[in-house]
């Protein structure tokens, strides 16, 4: 099954969609290997005309290339995610991955230089290892020491330990703001930033919106301030590649949680487009 409207030619589509299907490394609530399917069912719920843009996805060339394989080694995992990106950049496509784990967003990144990453996540995922793992607790700090990032920002996060908090207001590359500062973030990460990747932790919003993830974490965001955030974002600055993580099917309440990463895979698509 393919995302809604995204039936197009991936030789000339602006942006292309596929599944990491992987969860190996969660701690708390496992099961987002399902979701890049469950999003693509729950898409089909939406129509594809987006009134304050004026667009109809279906005039556009959007592709699917469906899910990867993935080797349970999150190493090979994180190589096979970058090829596939890389490919998909040289014929000029956003590559937008759908999770799967956090753990996987590096392989999106590697082929990138200079890139400003936006992070909207709930956590801060700076712990050297975790669990003895180097999954998802970590993959924020994995992307600041292995990708060629010019600054990041995450925007919602309210949990952290301690040690994560020292080394991370040490670095001179990342950033981070809790919910009631998040549009001074935003704010704050425009400023010089150019070409840009977005990562969404749908932990990010509050539970009482997203209660299908694999940590959740009270006192996030709604998701119409996100969908605000995403606009401004989006609308000025050229967006390199993205992803959607951690929803977890199994732990979800009538798909809210995958309806609305559905309809955030719509509009932020939408709004790419548009731009």
């Amino acid at each position: 099954m393919k995302f809604a409207f995204a039936d197009g030619d991936p030789g000339y589509s602006k942006v292309t969609v596929f599944g990491a299907p992987y969860d190996l490394t969660s701690s708390f609530r496992p099961g987002s290997r399902f979701a890049p399917q469950r999003i693509r069912e729950n898409s089909f719920g939406f129509e594809s005309y987006i009134p304050e843009l004026d667009l109809d996805l279906t005039d556009y060339e959007v592709a699917d290339e469906g899910d990867l394989d993935l080797s349970f080694d999150l190493k090979s995992a994180l190589m096979e995610v970058y090829s596939v990106s890389r490919e998909m950049r040289s014929r000029e496509s956003i590559p937008f991955m759908l999770g799967g784990e956090h753990s996987l967003t590096p392989g999106n990144l590697r082929s990138l230089d200079e890139i400003s990453v936006l992070v909207f996540d709930a956590h801060l995922d700076y712990k050297k290892e975790y669990m003895d793992s180097d999954g998802h607790a970590c993959v924020l700090r994995r992307v600041c020491e292995e990708c060629s990032v010019k600054k990041m920002t995450v925007l919602g996060v309210r949990s952290f330990s301690k040690e994560e908090f020292v080394e991370a207001k040490k670095s001179e590359v990342i950033d981070f703001y809790p919910p009631g500062e998040v549009k001074r973030g935003l704010d704050n990460f425009l400023s010089g930033a150019e070409m840009i990747y977005i990562s969404m932790d749908m932990d990010v919003v509050d539970p009482a919106y997203a209660p299908g993830v694999g940590n959740p974490e009270p006192g996030g965001i709604t998701p119409s301030l996100l969908m605000e955030l995403l606009s401004k974002v989006i609308g000025g600055k050229t967006v390199a590649g993205l992803d959607l993580v951690e929803i977890s099917p199994p732990f979800d309440c009538n798909d809210m949680t995958s309806l609305l990463g559905a309809w955030l895979v719509k509009e932020t698509i939408g709004r790419i487009l548009a731009n």
